[in-house]
């Protein structure tokens, strides 16, 4: 997961804030489940229900299966050896 994440992240046209709100279909503020399964069939139409469930339970910290743009840029940011996750800021 980490080696995908550095890839998404050296993209020169990679952008956070466009991801979060490319997937953010309905514009609520937050990605659920409704949301990444939209986006997920775009591209690969047998995507599973529990694939897309581990997605969420991934990134979901807050534990309410509604991805916050935080969550999302958190769980999309690689980790670096010697830095940790804590002490890195999003905005």
């Amino acid at each position: 997961m980490e080696i995908e994440k550095k890839t998404f992240e050296r993209q020169p046209d990679f952008n956070t804030v466009a991801a979060f709100t490319i997937i953010d279909f309905n514009r609520s503020g937050y990605l659920d489940f409704e949301c990444f399964k939209r986006y997920m069939t775009k591209f690969r139409k047998d995507i599973k229900r529990p694939e897309i469930l581990g997605i969420i339970r991934r990134m979901d910290y807050s534990g309410d299966t509604k991805i916050t743009f935080g969550e999302f840029s958190w769980g999309i940011t690689p980790e670096y050896p010697g830095i940790e996750q804590d002490q890195m800021e999003f905005n």
